[in-house]
């Protein structure tokens, strides 16, 4: 079955994709399909909320791993919020659990966007300032 009815929605610069029990069921890449979307769309910040999530199967495995190589060699990043226990252990007895960020809960994922949005909107300031700086002197 290919599930794509997942909940998707951009807050600060993170396009976040809740999974949910729905992942038990997608076995032929539909959360795949709409993580390509958005990353087509320009997102290079994703995040998927396993929470419910109560089998790693292959396609699963495989989309999150294949998406989180190509995030990140644009310099993304693919977080994985609530993950269950057994995934963090299965990921880890494969050696590829540093493929991907591990996010406790949604409120932490928040916490992250703004500290980069503040990153961001600093040296979006010092940018202006130099610039200014250039034209007056």
């Amino acid at each position: 079955m290919k599930f794509t009815a997942y909940s998707v929605r951009k807050i600060g610069d993170t396009v976040r994709i809740h999974g949910g029990r729905a992942l038990n069921l997608d076995l032929q890449g539909g959360l795949e399909e709409i993580m390509q979307r958005e990353i087509a769309g320009g997102a290079v910040r994703l995040s998927v909320n396993l929470d419910g999530l109560t089998f790693l199967h292959s396609t699963l495995f495989a989309g999150l791993l294949a998406t989180s190589l190509q995030l990140r060699s644009m310099d993304g990043t693919l977080f994985l919020v609530n993950a269950p226990g057994f995934v963090r252990w299965s990921m880890k007895r494969m050696g590829i659990a540093h493929k991907f960020e591990w996010i406790e809960d949604e409120k932490e994922l928040d916490r992250l966007s703004g500290i980069r949005n503040l990153i961001v909107e600093t040296y979006c300031t010092e940018q202006r300032i130099k610039a200014l700086a250039e034209q007056i002197g």
